[in-house]
């Protein structure tokens, strides 16, 4: 959290990227709340997954200062598999699931199938 500390007391950007998959969920927050404190938004980075997804929608739950969320809406057609739930968009809004955790669970024998052995 300290090495965004310069840059917000630069106000040297308006919008701050977050990363939950990178920094976790508690740092990321951590550095979402001290962004508001200087009156900034932030958007969470998510090229990833539909874990990343669900991970990055209950990030944007817990803080009031999201500008927008990334997504990856474009992926390999076995990305549903790999997951017991996927996102659910409705005119571009993401439903923060309420089931445990983050509202999915990885389905290891998909996982299994297209791991890459290169």
């Amino acid at each position: 959290m300290r090495e965004y500390q310069p840059f917000f007391d630069l106000r040297a950007m308006d919008t701050l990227k977050v990363d939950v998959q990178w920094q976790g969920f508690g740092p990321a927050k951590k550095v979402a709340d001290l962004a508001e404190n200087y009156e900034m938004n932030v958007a969470p980075h998510n090229p990833a997954s539909h874990l990343a997804s669900f991970q990055s929608v209950h990030l944007t739950a817990s803080v009031s200062n999201v500008r927008i969320m990334e997504s990856d809406p474009d992926s390999v057609p076995w990305r549903d598999d790999l997951f017991t739930a996927v996102p659910e968009v409705k005119d571009s809004y993401m439903t923060v699931p309420t089931s445990p955790g983050w509202g999915s669970e990885p389905v290891e024998a998909a996982i299994k199938k297209h791991a890459w052995n290169g």
